[in-house]
């Protein structure tokens, strides 16, 4: 019922998006939307933009912004990124997607569309047979027609969601102390081409903090909570990424029902004295270890 509004992927920034890969992958067009895609609606090009155009006109993009504004808005936009454009375009009918394809003399097949908008940007790209990438608005500041249209996306993107398994997508490597999740999370994200993301260090960065001295001035329970609120909010991130968690995540209750909604979790088994060789004069371990994981480690 829904899926002609599916995009291929769903990202969470235009500015997030691995262009070179793309373009590794023989993709040369690109067509984007303006507003809420690349800046806030009515806004000008500002230094980000034109920083991301520049870029991509280094990696060998050809670019037009494809937007159902008028001339006035386009024109000046599109010229200080210096890229081509089609106002007015009347999306979701798709002529306008072949026109510029045409414009920037790249084939369909060659060109990908990145839009904010389901039912026009990502639908009329689908008719035209282009490949398509969703993104997230930048601005919650919308004209009161794209609002409403909001809210049935909403619909479309639970389905979406749930047909493409968004909420499993990720890779989660567990494992104890000295297991190598952070060896194989890195050799995983390489071999599948995807972000690697150390819980830890999302924390430790988030509090201009060491992980020790989290434990030292605030205690075990804190920096457990803090685990809890970074993997709840990876489970909203709709980039795929390999994911390697502390030791002692796994062993609190309530991250199991987290646990499984954020991905498919390998578990990185090793035999105690392999553990224990490894851990061998390591100052990281009783920083680490909790007394959950001391208790455990114990009754090995």
């Amino acid at each position: 019922m829904f899926r002609c509004f599916f995009p291929d992927e769903y990202l969470d920034s235009a500015y997030g998006i691995d262009y070179e890969k793309l373009y590794r992958e023989g993709y040369r067009g690109l067509l984007f939307d303006i507003d809420n895609t690349i800046v806030p609606h009515g806004a000008p090009a500002d230094a980000r933009a034109k920083k991301l155009f520049e870029k991509l006109r280094a990696i060998g993009f050809r670019y037009c912004f494809v937007s159902n504004n008028q001339k006035p808005r386009v024109e000046p936009f599109a010229k200080a990124v210096e890229g081509d454009f089609i106002e007015n375009a009347h999306k979701p009918a798709g002529k306008n997607y072949k026109k510029a394809c045409q414009v920037i003399g790249i084939d369909l097949d060659r060109t990908i569309f990145i839009g904010d908008q389901l039912f026009t940007d990502i639908y009329g790209a689908k008719r035209a047979g282009i490949r398509t990438i969703l993104v997230k608005p930048i601005h919650p500041k919308e004209e009161i027609q794209i609002v409403l249209k909001r809210y049935l996306e909403k619909i479309v993107l639970h389905f979406y969601k749930k047909e493409e398994g968004s909420f499993m997508n990720h890779v989660v490597i567990i494992g104890f102390m000295g297991s190598g999740k952070t060896r194989v999370g890195k050799q995983l994200s390489k071999d599948l081409g995807l972000p690697f993301v150390d819980l830890e260090k999302i924390i430790t960065k988030r509090m201009n903090l060491s992980a020790r001295e989290i434990f030292e001035r605030f205690g075990e329970p804190y920096y457990r909570a803090l685990e809890t609120l970074a993997l709840k909010q990876l489970i909203q991130d709709s980039e795929r990424k390999v994911i390697s968690l502390g030791a002692g995540l796994p062993l609190q209750e309530q991250n199991e029902k987290y646990l499984r909604e954020l991905g498919t979790v390998v578990y990185l088994k090793g035999s105690l004295a392999t553990l224990k060789k490894r851990l061998e004069g390591s100052k990281k371990i009783r920083c680490w270890m909790g007394k959950t994981e001391m208790t455990r480690s114990r009754n090995f």
